[in-house]
Formats: C-alpha cells, structure tokens, sequence
C-alpha cells in the first residue's frame, strides 16, 4: 500500500506518495481510502468497474430527477 505525504508547494492542498513523489492525490481522494466505511467501497469499485457504472447511473439518474443539474 502507498505512503503518502503532504505535497510542499505553493498550489492547492494535496498529497503524493512517498516513495517517487509522482503520484497525486486530492485530500477528498485520500479520505476515502483512510475511512474503512468508504474504503470498502473503493476496494469493491476497484475490482469492478461495471458495479462503479450502475451506481453512478442511478445515483445520477436521481439527481436528474430531482432538477439538480
């Protein structure tokens, strides 16, 4: 699993990983990973994409629904 640490720049707050300082990630990415609520959700999308595309659907079909373009 990566390490990641704060990235020390003058740009907005993110993180990158540790070992080649070429990995990226958003502190909202990084929370997901870290919450074990939200990580099981990462780790099931992770292995199946078509179960991440379903649920965006509906999830966005809902929100279309309610007039929230």
């Amino acid at each position: 699993e990566e390490k990641w640490v704060w990235r020390k720049w003058n740009g907005p707050k993110q993180l990158q990983d540790k070992k080649t300082g070429t990995l990226m990630m958003l502190p909202a990415d990084y929370a997901l990973v870290q919450d074990k609520s939200f990580k099981q959700w990462v780790k099931k999308y992770a292995a199946d994409e078509s179960l991440f595309f379903a649920d965006f659907s509906k999830a966005f079909g809902k929100l279309l629904e309610l007039g929230v373009p």
